[in-house]
């Protein structure tokens, strides 16, 4: 017969117990909670990957659209002067047959009677065909790809759950709490192993799209253009700069010392070890009420916005507030301020009509800021950004070592930062102007020279 010290023992036993079982429900729930968001942001870089290929690729077959025509006016050029000179030697030659001065005839050169130097047609072929074969595998190999580690992932799940309650059951009550995060983290891995088998899949697409050839990079003297850039002192001010193409810029900025005064906007005071930061001003602003913080913006010549988030850190509603709400009133304010001219980090694949909420986002805030009309406004749109980030994003790190060997389809944040820099010092030839993935590289190749 129990004793009473047997049923009090008995009574903590169960007592600890439901303590264990909440406990690894709680854990269960925060993997959960991490699950997901690392879900959300994987799937929301596919898209965008996608959305950047199928640019790429509709980019592509315009510019052999418009080779083609090029070549087409080019040929019927040359045949039309062929025709002409073909339809002048016809008539000299009718002339010459129906003369009857025959010491003429004799005269004439020989070289009338023989066919004129022309071009063999026949060797000359009409393609109407776009050849897209190659792509066409890697696409079909792609979907292949997706719908087998789809229908895997769908069983893996069922199995998961049913794994996990039976392991519950049988475990001891001390490696209970520690069953739901392995599970977790075993799918987890499992999501994170499809998504590095469909980049790869994915990078086979752009390996087909890059085009490694770049434009021949402009002779400029970076050292005069400095200093005929600081004789005008002008002021400027950046958006973002706790981010990482913001904190580059700054660097860049602050390193060339090309402005009288740099003013950082922004939701929280940044801090600086580097003395070469002591004099620049900050400007804490609510950006929820950015009306109320007008003054912030006022007396800028020049304006560079490096804000923005992911649907993943911040939600649909918010990324739409952040990269669209909070640009857009920031560079109303801007103009309202003076700021002549206004530089906006945008996207690869920015496009206001687009289906993807992240590149149409860009594409609208892009078009409205054109809107406003500044002297200049110079709208960069780099590809996957190459960053070695604080935060943890572990979609990111993939698709940058797999695009990283593609130069169509990722640059350094470094190189963004420069170019950003060199292409304020120049002049510019467009009050708008649209700097891709490319001219962005070039003009960051200018910005090594120091």
């Amino acid at each position: 017969m129990k004793t009473q010290k047997d049923v009090q023992q008995m009574i903590q036993d169960r007592i600890k117990k439901i303590q264990d079982i909440k406990d690894s429900a709680d854990l269960r729930k925060k993997s959960t909670k991490r699950e997901k968001a690392a879900s959300v942001e994987l799937f929301s870089d596919l898209m965008r990957s996608i959305e950047r290929c199928q640019a790429e690729l509709l980019e592509m077959m315009e510019e052999k659209q418009k080779a083609a025509e090029k070549q087409d006016e080019d040929h019927i050029q040359e045949l039309q002067q062929e025709i002409t000179e073909l339809t002048m030697r016809n008539t000299e030659l009718d002339h010459l047959l129906q003369t009857e001065d025959h010491l003429h005839l004799l005269q004439t050169d020989p070289s009338v009677c023989s066919p004129p130097d022309t071009r063999n047609w026949t060797e000359i072929r009409m393609n109407t065909d776009v050849s897209v074969e190659t792509l066409k595998r890697a696409l079909t190999q792609l979907q292949e790809t997706l719908d087998e580690k789809l229908n895997e992932s769908g069983v893996l799940r069922k199995r998961s759950v049913k794994q996990w309650t039976l392991q519950q059951e049988e475990a001891p009550a001390y490696q209970q709490p520690k069953l739901g995060m392995n599970i977790f983290e075993s799918n987890w891995g499992k999501t994170f192993s499809f998504f590095t088998v469909f980049v790869a899949a994915l990078a086979a697409v752009f390996y087909y799209l890059d085009n490694s050839e770049t434009d021949e990079i402009p002779r400029m003297d970076l050292k005069e253009m400095e200093e005929k850039y600081r004789e005008k002192n002008q002021s400027c001010f950046i958006l973002g700069a706790s981010g990482e193409t913001g904190k580059a810029l700054l660097k860049e900025i602050v390193e060339r010392n090309i402005f009288s005064k740099i003013t950082l906007i922004g939701r929280r005071q940044l801090t600086f070890e580097d003395k070469a930061y002591e004099n620049l001003v900050q400007k804490v602003v609510d950006f929820e009420k950015l009306d109320e913080y007008a003054e912030a913006f006022q007396g800028h010549d020049v304006g560079y916005c490096c804000l923005g988030t992911t649907k993943a850190k911040a939600g649909a509603e918010g990324f739409v507030r952040v990269d669209h709400d909070y640009v857009l009133k920031s560079a109303e304010l801007a103009k309202a301020g003076g700021c002549s001219h206004f530089h906006l980090e945008s996207s690869k694949g920015a496009d206001k009509t687009s289906s993807f909420l992240y590149l149409k986002t860009k594409g609208q805030v892009e078009a409205e800021i054109e809107d406003l009309g500044f002297e200049r406004f110079s709208i960069y749109r780099p590809a996957v950004l190459l960053v070695s980030r604080e935060e943890s994003r572990p979609a990111e790190w993939v698709a940058q070592k797999f695009f990283s060997v593609f130069s169509s389809m990722s640059i350094p944040i470094t190189a963004v930062a420069k170019a950003m820099v060199v292409n304020t010092l120049k002049d510019g030839e467009q009050k708008v102007e649209i700097l891709e993935n490319n001219a962005i590289s070039n003009l960051g190749k200018i910005g090594d020279k120091k």
